[in-house]
């Protein structure tokens, strides 16, 4: 101990005092005056000297040497005689030697021993550390955190504080008095009389090695009721976050040295480590409760849904038909002759009846489609797509639309569905028409590589803003859902668009930009091989 003087080893030979309680002053013995020179010292008689410490009253000559590692003096050797003068420059050399190797061993068995110090403390903060990242159950956790922590550093009571919004909360406790009490205490660290703000700071450890006497918070209980006198406050640090605390109490002053701090941040390491993972799995399995329930009720909400346009597609359809018939009972005068304004009249209604007819049909093919198989054959997308075309001329001229076409008559034909894929092109010619302004164009283009038959329908209308594109062919989906919105429209056409072209190999690619139209593009597979 340089700091207060030598105390020998008990290892000794011919002294009556038993070596461990022998000291030796630093500056007032032969011991340490060699300490403190690392030169040897040879006294021929200890009775001419002031400084001589008695180790036996029949002593009278002494001769110590120092004991090195390297160029470091670790201690003396030092040996005695009853008779004057009894060491000459052999003894001297001899000692010495004695002493060289004397410091050889006693390294290497301190090194022994603390490789041995070392492979115990990893093996053990190895052991406490699997135990807590055995569950992911956040209460078992920090329940765990305290009783592995007494394996690695050595405590009469210790706790868990957690950082919310500011201030710690004590969340686990050991050794306090009413350890029922202790879990839900709040602790403030921006009082000025608290250590735990100053390891919050720093982010290091801090070691008190008399808590009562540096600050008045452990006076009260329950540090008091214990009699804490040492104390040691290690951080829980995960990432760039302090999360909160250990702290550690001894009875005993000055117990905690650096070595127990670095064990201790070792072991908090670990410990924020597992305390997040548990929070992150506590916050994973709500979130998941959440979707699931979430996930239920669209699940309900859409059988509801489709319970719903089954009931009314099926209750509209038999008085659309008694309606329809009328209709044309009436305009062919099957009732009497028609007045210019009744006709007129009855074309209107004809016209909403079409609408209506179409609608409830593609409402009826999107509950029905899922179900039905395709009937696949070799199909000419030139001949749907023109007469397509035939068809919804009048449309277009009423709408001042005019139709741009490029359909190449040797296109190679696709293997699929007529009626599905008529129903496909008849949507998108359909919103081409609707959505394009008084005297746009609609774009109509057909090609072919080795593998697949592209149709693309691009019209010059009012577009889509770019946070609708993912969503447009979701069943019932509408851009624009208000009761004024200027186009009609369920949502239900681009969604069998979509789920009839993927049925048949095919995929469905849409570009647009408000203000400058849309480009839908339907890719088909061959037909290189009639299905048998």
């Amino acid at each position: 101990n340089r700091r207060d003087g030598l105390r020998l080893l008990p290892v000794q030979i011919g002294y009556p005092t038993p070596a461990e309680k022998v000291f030796l002053p630093m500056e007032k013995s032969v011991c340490g005056q060699v300490f403190q020179t690392g030169k040897p010292l040879y006294i021929g008689d200890v009775r001419e000297i002031p400084f001589y410490h008695e180790g036996a009253s029949e002593v009278r000559s002494e001769l110590a040497v120092p004991v090195r590692v390297g160029d470091r003096v670790i201690g003396v050797l030092n040996v005695e005689s009853r008779e004057v003068n009894a060491f000459d420059e052999e003894d001297i050399a001899f000692y010495t030697a004695i002493a060289g190797q004397l410091g050889v061993a006693l390294e290497n068995a301190r090194l022994y021993r603390e490789e041995r110090r070392r492979r115990q403390e990893a093996e053990t903060l190895y052991r406490a550390v699997q135990a807590l990242t055995t569950t992911l159950d956040l209460q078992e956790v920090l329940g765990r955190i305290l009783t592995e922590l007494r394996q690695v550093v050595p405590y009469d009571s210790a706790s868990v504080q957690l950082l919310e919004e500011g201030v710690l909360k004590i969340i686990d406790g050991r050794g306090f008095p009413d350890l029922d009490a202790l879990p839900g205490f709040v602790i403030d660290p921006r009082k000025e009389d608290n250590p735990n703000a100053r390891v919050l700071e720093s982010r290091a450890p801090v070691i008190l090695e008399d808590a009562p006497a540096t600050y008045e918070a452990f006076h009260p209980p329950p540090h008091a009721d214990i009699g804490i006198r040492a104390w040691m406050g290690v951080p829980l640090l995960f990432g760039d976050r302090v999360i909160g605390m250990l702290t550690l109490d001894k009875r005993e002053p000055g117990f905690y040295t650096e070595e127990h701090a670095r064990l201790a941040m070792a072991f908090a390491a670990q410990a924020a480590i597992a305390i997040e993972n548990a929070r992150l799995y506590r916050r994973l399995e709500r979130q998941s409760a959440q979707l699931a329930q979430a996930v239920k009720e669209l699940q309900d909400l859409n059988r509801l849904r489709n319970q719903l346009v089954q009931n009314v597609s099926h209750e509209l359809r038999t008085p659309l038909t008694l309606i329809q018939g009328y209709t044309e009972l009436l305009l062919n005068e099957g009732l009497g002759q028609l007045e210019p304004a009744q006709r007129r009249a009855l074309k209107t209604m004809e016209e909403y009846i079409r609408t209506l007819s179409h609608l409830i049909y593609n409402l009826t093919a999107l509950r029905t489609f899922p179900r039905e198989t395709l009937a696949l054959m070799p199909v000419s997308i030139v001949e749907i797509v023109g007469q397509l075309l035939e068809e919804e001329k009048q449309l277009a001229r009423s709408a001042g639309v005019s139709f741009n076409t490029d359909l190449p008559d040797d296109l190679p034909p696709v293997l699929g569905d007529r009626e599905r894929l008529d129903l496909v092109f008849h949507h998108l010619i359909d919103n081409a028409i609707k959505f394009s302004p008084n005297g746009g164009d609609v774009h109509i283009r057909a090609w072919a590589d080795e593998e697949w038959v592209y149709i693309s329908v691009k019209d010059e209308g009012i577009g889509i803003a770019p946070e609708h594109l993912d969503r447009i062919f979701e069943r019932f989906y509408q851009i624009d859902g208000s009761t004024t919105r200027r186009f009609g429209g369920m949502g239900v056409g681009l969604a069998l668009v979509w789920e009839i072209v993927e049925a048949h190999g095919g995929t469905v690619e849409v570009e647009s930009e408000p203000g400058k139209g849309s480009n839908f593009t339907v890719r088909l597979p061959q037909a290189k091989e009639v299905p048998s």
